[in-house]
This record gives C-alpha cells, structure tokens and sequence, in this order.
C-alpha cells in the first residue's frame, strides 16, 4: 500500500517536473538522436577500398585490437588518445571521416571528440556497413547500390 502511494504521488509531480524541464529533456531528445548512426552509402565504402577517395577511416579500439588488424590504411586513435595521435589526422576540418570499433560506443565518443575539435564531417561506420573476421573489420559492402557502384 506504500508503495502505490509513493508511486501515485511520484506520478502526480510528472507534468509539474517535465514543465519545468523543457530544456532538459529536449537536450536528452537531441543526444538520442545525435547517437543514431547514419548508413553511409556503399559508393563511398568501395570508392575507399579501390583508393579513389580522400576519405579518412579511423579506428578507435585500442592499439593491441587495431595490431590484430584493421581495415586498410585506417589511423588509429585508441579510446586513451593523446595529442598525439590526433596530429595524423588531415589539418582540414571539413574532411570527411570515418570512425569504427567493434560495439560502436568507442566510435560514438570519438566521433564526438573529433566534432568537439572542430571537425564537420564525422561519421560512424554501423554495423550495417561492416562485419568482423574473428578480431578483423571487414566492409560490408554486399550488392553494388547501383550500375556506376561496379566502375
């Protein structure tokens, strides 16, 4: 009986809370959806693989995980990164990149390093556009989007 009344009353304060909160929760609505990951389209992921891009792959796992293997050309800037790991990457803030782990979250906070830094074009490669070989990232390119995908 308690307890249905500490929860009646808790629901009671609901409306007078999240009025006084619109900030807050449209703030929390925000990181939601900043954390949702863009597909990147498969042109993009072959134009790299066929070294016809000047797009920069970043793995964010640490330095033992990216020595197991990593995808091709990819910079690595571990989750403990210092300056100097970041002094790799391109002095124009406006290039695009491209940043990977194995669960995603290390990416997510790299991702949002990098946008912190000044960088404008920061995406997370999701799992729909990789796959793992054992402890190797492999692209996931499946069936070329369309006819100029095969050039």
């Amino acid at each position: 009986m308690l307890k249905m009344r500490f929860l009646l009353a808790l629901l009671a304060l609901l409306p007078a809370v999240l009025a006084a909160q619109p900030s807050a929760i449209s703030g929390m609505m925000a990181a939601q959806v900043a954390s949702v990951v863009a597909r990147v389209p498969q042109s993009v992921l072959l134009d790299y693989l066929r070294g016809r891009s000047d797009l920069v792959v970043v793995d964010a796992r640490s330095l033992e995980e990216y020595e197991t293997g990593h995808i091709d050309r990819a910079l690595n800037i571990p989750p403990d990164a210092g300056d100097q790991d970041y002094a790799a990457l391109p002095a124009d803030l406006g290039t695009q990149i491209l940043v990977y782990c194995k669960t995603g979250n290390r990416a997510e906070k790299l991702q949002a390093n990098l946008l912190a830094r000044g960088y404008t074009d920061v995406s997370v490669l999701g799992k729909a556009e990789m796959t793992w070989a054992g402890d190797l990232p492999v692209f996931n390119c499946g069936m070329p989007d369309s006819p100029q995908a095969n050039n």
